[in-house]
């Protein structure tokens, strides 16, 4: 049977990454995603500092590794002890 007649149901994209602004999901102390990474500019087990569309963030901790990244998301695992977001764009 066809759908001819039914209501269109809307996606709310506003909390996915495919928009140019950056946002972060904490998940506790062990686990965050961070939408709006332009790339990885350090990378070691206590230390991360991304490039996000619209500054740096720095995550500390122990233990940190990458769990995924496709496209601008990037999902990190680890204990997480500090972030630091500054506004500053680095090229």
């Amino acid at each position: 049977m066809a759908n001819i007649g039914k209501k269109r149901k809307k996606i709310n994209l506003k909390n996915k990454c495919f928009q140019k602004e950056s946002s972060a999901f904490l998940r506790s102390t062990k686990e965050i995603t961070v939408c709006g990474c332009r790339k990885v500019l350090h990378y070691t087990s206590d230390t991360v500092r991304l490039c996000l569309f619209d500054g740096i963030m720095e995550i500390n901790g122990e233990g940190i590794t990458v769990s995924t990244y496709f496209g601008n998301e990037i999902k990190l695992s680890g204990k997480i002890s500090a972030l630091k977001i500054t506004d500053e764009i680095e090229q």
